[in-house]
């Protein structure tokens, strides 16, 4: 199974969540040597540009999908204009051209120079915004989430699909560790206000086609969310790895025992989310975060999930991106994802 791959990686080994709060693309790979990860992640902007923003950055290469950049908003096209440009999505499709719906330059300006800047490493990471949120993100001519028009949300799950295979594919996943993110943020808010239509099988569905489009590639598919996600509902769809907002919602991870303890038995992993990246916990001691962790990990514990078992299984990353950070507290979740790393690593050797 594609999650096989992850026992190259020692515990607790570190990564990052998405995107960073600078505009040049050389600085943001600057960033992430800087950071010293031992997998890295090719660094969204969206300083840089609305484009490079969670739902247009998925939209660009979407045909029957506009974005005005004025009003900051993604809209499917017009009436007249949906059976062409449907017809356009399905074409590429089923001629299995899915490199046409990955990442461009426009859009994504760090990811090729983050290609070349890597070539030699042995584990990267990739994400992308996933089909429930760009479903849920993306507007029809009536404001409505276009995930709740069948046929509309059944083009942007195949055309997210073919997105994550191109990722996969570009970051080399047939020969070395790659881990793609289907990032979605809105699974932590599903049955809130204006998300109540959402069935959890079609969340499942939606999940379950992109991961097994990088699992295709022979990539490793990993989820974040940086809310209170049901994970059992992310575990269904098959993901190998699970990102998860630990320092804000680590009872979202023990309400998912059974199927994590049933991920960590077939060599998955949990991205421990510890290092906060909002405005009003960045300046968090890190004896705090570490507080969070024994508290999650007690959690699971007691739950049934074996103690060493969940230490050598772990990954650790900030708790979201840092895309709206300041740049000097950016670089400061970085230094404390080292300190973390290295006091957990301690404990995963019965030394804490």
């Amino acid at each position: 199974m594609p999650a096989r791959k992850l026992s190259a990686l020692p515990c607790f080994a570190t990564t990052g969540i998405g995107s960073l709060p600078v505009a040049d693309p050389a600085e943001g790979l600057a960033m992430l040597r800087e950071a010293a990860l031992d997998v890295p992640f090719w660094p969204q902007l969206p300083r840089r540009s609305f484009l490079e923003a969670m739902v247009p950055q998925a939209a660009v290469p979407i045909p029957f999908l506009r974005i005005d950049e004025a009003a900051r908003k993604v809209m499917a096209v017009r009436q007249d204009e949906r059976p062409a440009r449907l017809a356009e999505t399905y074409e590429a499709l089923l001629a299995g051209e899915h490199e046409r719906f990955g990442l461009s330059s426009r859009e994504a300006a760090a990811w090729e120079p983050f290609l070349a800047e890597t070539a030699g490493r042995a584990a990267v990471k990739g994400q992308l915004t996933g089909p429930v949120t760009l479903g849920l993100g993306a507007l029809d001519e009536q404001e409505r989430p276009i995930f709740f028009d069948a046929e509309l949300r059944d083009a942007t799950v195949q055309a997210t699909a073919a997105a994550a295979r191109a990722q996969a594919e570009a970051l080399g996943a047939s020969r070395r560790l790659a881990i793609v993110s289907v990032d979605e943020p809105t699974l932590g808010v599903l049955g809130a206000a204006g998300y109540l239509g959402v069935r959890s099988e079609d969340a499942v569905a939606a999940l379950a086609a992109a991961i097994e489009a990088i699992h295709g590639a022979g990539g490793v598919a990993g989820v974040h969310c940086c809310g209170a996600a049901d994970w059992g509902l992310v575990l269904e769809a098959g993901a190998d790895v699970v990102f998860a907002d630990v320092y804000g919602y680590a009872a979202s991870l023990a309400a998912a025992a059974r199927p994590l303890a049933a991920l960590l038995a077939r060599g998955g992993r949990i991205g421990w989310g510890l290092v906060p990246t909002d405005e009003a916990n960045a300046g968090a001691p890190a004896e705090a975060m570490l507080g969070r962790w024994r508290e999650a990990e007690g959690s699971l514990v007691a739950a049934g999930l074996d103690r060493e078992e969940l230490r050598a299984r772990s990954l650790l990353t900030p708790a979201c991106g840092c895309g709206t950070l300041r740049r000097e507290q950016a670089s400061e979740v970085f230094v404390k994802l080292g300190v973390l790393r290295g006091r957990l690593r301690e404990a995963a050797g019965g030394r804490v």
